[in-house]
């Protein structure tokens, strides 16, 4: 049911809540399809990727600069900023992946692995992991205290 419509129709995407401005990253590797403005997705930009695959991340507040048809993009790129443009209630990114222009739920698609951790960052990264996880842990101690283990037991193995 959409709240703005008030009617059924269907949503293919996953919607990210998040602070308006919040940076929003490339999911892999691509070349920018389209950056502009589409009804109900609002500021939308499509990145095609290899083998067929398609992300969409719509509702932005803006693009950065340079993003627009054409551009080759890298995972882990910043590309737009999160807000509320198109038809929304309140600052989120709505999140699409296609698949031969297929929508398919990003949820349960199993995709390649993205880029390992480089060796010279992996130091600093159980470093910010294990702050994090203290910072958690002072939140609320009886709920985080299980998944903060957890997290970092996970971080270690793959390390």
């Amino acid at each position: 049911f959409h709240p703005i419509l008030k009617k059924y129709r269907p949503h293919h995407g996953v919607d990210y809540s998040a602070p308006h401005g919040t940076p929003v990253s490339a999911v892999g590797d691509g070349t920018v399809s389209f950056a502009g403005y589409r009804a109900g997705y609002g500021k939308l930009i499509i990145i095609r990727h290899p083998n067929g695959y398609e992300t969409r991340y719509g509702h932005l507040s803006r693009f950065v600069r340079g993003a627009e048809k054409g551009i080759k993009i890298k995972q882990g790129d910043i590309i737009g900023y999160v807000g509320s443009t198109g038809l929304t209630t309140g600052p989120h990114l709505h999140y699409e992946m296609r698949l031969n222009n297929r929508f398919i739920n990003p949820l349960k698609t199993r995709i390649p692995a993205g880029r390992p951790l480089p060796d010279v960052a992996r130091e600093d990264f159980i470093q910010l992991t294990n702050a994090m996880t203290v910072i958690l842990v002072s939140m609320n101690p009886a709920v985080t205290t299980v998944a903060a283990k957890d997290a970092v037991e996970t971080v270690d193995e793959k390390m």
